[in-house]
């Protein structure tokens, strides 16, 4: 039997949807042994803005050497899975291309911040700038399989401390789709927001159809930086739909095991979650993960490794558990 295109596509969301490495009472366990590590190994948190938050809703906080220690119980936790929505929009510059979740199908999108790129005139290697990312946002909004935009590399020509807001501008002016990028720190955030309100006509326009969504990057393991949390507060408190973003190295940053990296990483997805859901109730998130193992013989992460589509593919069953949209890595060649 020959497949045409349609078939053919259909047949990989199928396959995607049905993968199921876990079993019920696995998924049960990996659950419990994340809200174990959130309660008796607990958080290191360098944002006292964040620790007071956790402290005031009922963590354990014990002060460390320039960071402190928050032990969140479960309660607190499960309260704030059951809080968080189950439907969301990612809204589209323009309205036809809004995603909306839940969905039966697999969504893909573009990933990564590469700081290289092969020149499209000469085919040789150089460093990105934000002339590709414009170029790459263009392609990203005119493929129909891409259902958001995110930028793909690092605009190396500009500043480090202003990259992140050169990357959203690239792409704003090049697409009518969701955007997808991170914000290194609360004033790279606030700059990206009043741009955006005036790429949408008003301020009001922006916040009623946000059609950015930031992420923020815990650090494995169990570490909510200052930027991190900075940003999980004021894009919660703004209303933006948030990534919250693991990237455990299993063998390195996690346990070498795929379900222990797997629990590591749902603790760790579960302490941003939280956290937003306490600066304000019921904001959208997506449980995020680049997670993968950690080549042991040379020290780097192998985003092709098998193991990286496992994880990721246990990560995103998860998700189903909580009923909350997840956006995994797919592995790279």
């Amino acid at each position: 039997m020959t497949l045409n295109r349609a078939d053919t596509i259909q047949s990989t969301r199928n396959a995607l949807n049905g993968l199921q490495f876990l079993k019920p009472e696995e998924i049960d366990r990996i659950h419990v042994g994340a809200l174990a590590l959130l309660e008796k190994v607990g958080l290191k948190v360098e944002l006292k803005e964040a620790v007071d938050l956790l402290h005031g809703n009922g963590a354990k906080v014990e002060k460390g050497d320039g960071f402190f220690k928050v032990k969140l119980p479960p309660s607190l936790v499960e309260d704030c899975i059951a809080q968080t929505p189950k439907e969301l929009t990612y809204y589209g510059r323009n309205i036809e291309n809004d995603l909306i979740y839940p969905t039966n199908n697999t969504a893909f999108a573009a990933f990564g911040q590469c700081v290289n790129v092969l020149d499209l005139v000469t085919g040789e290697a150089r460093p990105s700038t934000k002339a590709d990312i414009e170029i790459s946002a263009r392609i990203q909004d005119a493929l129909p399989n891409l259902k958001t935009v995110a930028r793909t590399m690092a605009p190396g020509d500009k500043p480090p401390n202003t990259q992140a807001i050169h990357c959203i501008d690239a792409i704003v002016r090049n697409t009518g789709k969701h955007i997808s990028g991170g914000a290194s720190d609360r004033r790279t955030l606030r700059m990206i927001i009043q741009m955006l309100e005036v790429a949408a006509g008003s301020a009001e326009a922006f916040k009623s159809r946000p059609f950015y969504s930031p992420s923020f990057c815990p650090t494995s393991p169990l570490t909510l930086g200052k930027s991190c949390c900075e940003v999980a507060i004021d894009a919660a408190a703004y209303g933006l739909n948030m990534v919250v973003m693991i990237m455990p190295l299993a063998g390195g940053t996690g346990p070498a095991t795929i379900a222990g990296t797997v629990t590591l990483g749902i603790a760790e997805q579960l302490s941003g979650l939280v956290l937003t859901q306490l600066t304000r109730k019921a904001s959208p998130i997506t449980l995020g993960s680049a997670t993968t193992i950690m080549d042991l013989k040379s020290g780097i992460s192998a985003m092709g490794a098998p193991e990286s589509g496992m994880i990721n593919a246990c990560l995103a069953q998860m998700a189903q558990f909580y009923q909350l949209p997840c956006r995994v890595a797919c592995g790279v060649s």
